[in-house]
């Protein structure tokens, strides 16, 4: 197993199969019983999760609803890294200052 070689960033997107990749990656951890402190989970926002105007992007709102979607697919109450899947050209340039001051995120204290 990857863990047992020293593996332990998993990297995945609330996009990869609409959601499903977060959930067979929370679901794995659950069933091989792995420790969450054992692992560094990584996911990614900005792209479209359905046709709605507000259902992608770097809106404070599409931020934050898809983060505890993600926190909920994942099966876990924080994420250690949360990057733009977009490009980063489109995000305001006080965004990453902007979304770690004002919730404290990214080890996301960001609760289910």
């Amino acid at each position: 197993m990857a863990l047992e070689a020293g593996i332990n960033f998993i990297d995945t997107a609330n996009v990869y199969g609409g959601g499903t990749s977060e959930c067979i990656v929370g679901q794995s951890l659950k069933n091989l019983d792995v420790r969450r402190e054992d692992v560094v989970l990584a996911t990614k926002v900005l792209g479209p999760m359905s046709e709605g105007p507000n259902a992608r992007g770097a809106s404070r709102g599409h931020i934050m609803s898809e983060c505890k979607a993600s926190l909920q697919r994942l099966q876990t109450d924080y994420i250690d890294l949360l990057t733009a899947l977009d490009e980063v050209s489109r995000l305001p340039p006080e965004y990453p200052g902007w979304m770690l001051e004002r919730q404290g995120e990214y080890r996301a204290h960001m609760k289910a």
